[in-house]
């Protein structure tokens, strides 16, 4: 159908399971990764893929129930590659997704718009998925407590709402260099700023406690990648470069009881890593296949918390 998903084609196949909030499961593990023509996409960025990318521009799904070479073998859940109808030369295709939804009771709460395009030029294809969101949370409860001793009662009402902006975009170019050689690269990049407020008040709305968060988070990855195949047999070997980066910055207010007595509480943290690897996949015969590779990867994490009374 012309609404039909990834999501869709992976419900009907072995072992796959897609639950409520797009979390997908291969034989109940979590899945490891997916690929969509060999570039990587993880968290957030996965269920982006399943969900908004139409069933129309896919050529074939694959699912590997095995961990890969350059993957621990503890990693069960495996991975999910996806294939991508390839535009004619100087052609392309792509689709617009977007919405947002209202409640009765606590007015507008989110919206959303994705956009992808896949375009050729040649034998150079390239691929761009934006995504942007707005959350908007809103939630209230009220607490009673009666003292049967004394007979006093007391509510307390608690109230929270909050903001949340995100922006994510994947741009992958692949040069088909002939039938035997590709080299293609990515860059992912997404931005998230939370905003969140907390507070009780008692049965008079007089405001007995209020902590406020502000939270922003950075992820960045850019991947290079060379696949070759190699001799008669048809071996295929495939050199990945990968830079990944994590930055968060997180902040807190702590509103207490106590008239002029607040509390900061501040930290930042800063993830990069570097990964090559290098992979084989050799046919040695009809029926057998053997893989086998190599990688190594340099990691550094910072944490700097910050502290303040006032």
């Amino acid at each position: 159908s012309e609404t039909a998903t990834v999501e869709e084609l992976l419900k009907k196949m072995n072992g796959v399971e897609v639950d409520k909030e797009g979390n997908v499961t291969i034989n109940g593990e979590e899945i490891k990764g997916v690929r969509i023509d060999g570039k990587k996409f993880f968290g957030d960025d996965v269920q982006t893929a399943t969900k908004n990318i139409p069933a129309d521009m896919i050529d074939k799904v694959k699912i590997n129930y095995l961990a890969g070479s350059n993957q621990n073998a503890a990693m069960t859940g495996g991975t999910i590659h996806i294939s991508l109808r390839q535009p004619p030369q100087g052609g392309y295709y792509g689709a617009v997704v977007g919405g947002s939804s209202y409640h009765f009771t606590k007015g507008f709460e989110d919206a959303y718009l994705n956009g992808i395009i896949y375009y050729r030029y040649k034998n150079l294809s390239v691929y761009d998925n934006l995504s942007m969101g707005y959350y908007q949370p809103k939630e209230s409860a009220e607490q009673t407590t009666w003292n049967m001793a004394n007979g006093d009662l007391s509510i307390i009402a608690q109230e929270s709402d909050g903001e949340s902006y995100n922006i994510v975009n994947r741009l992958s170019l692949t040069q088909q260099i002939n039938d035997r050689h590709s080299i293609g690269g990515s860059y992912y990049i997404a931005t998230n700023k939370i905003w969140s407020s907390n507070m009780s008040l008692n049965s008079a709305d007089v405001l007995l406690s209020q902590i406020n968060n502000y939270n922003n988070y950075l992820l960045q990855e850019g991947t290079m990648k060379y696949n070759a195949t190699l001799g008669k047999r048809g071996t295929t070997m495939e050199v990945i470069g990968d830079y990944f980066n994590r930055q968060a910055d997180n902040h807190t207010d702590y509103l207490p009881i106590s008239e002029g007595v607040s509390t900061e509480a501040e930290d930042e943290t800063s993830l990069n890593m570097y990964k090559l690897s290098i992979d084989f996949t050799d046919p040695i015969s009809q029926k057998a296949v053997l893989k086998y590779g190599a990688s190594v990867q340099y990691i550094t994490q910072d944490y700097t918390p910050t502290h303040a009374q006032t």
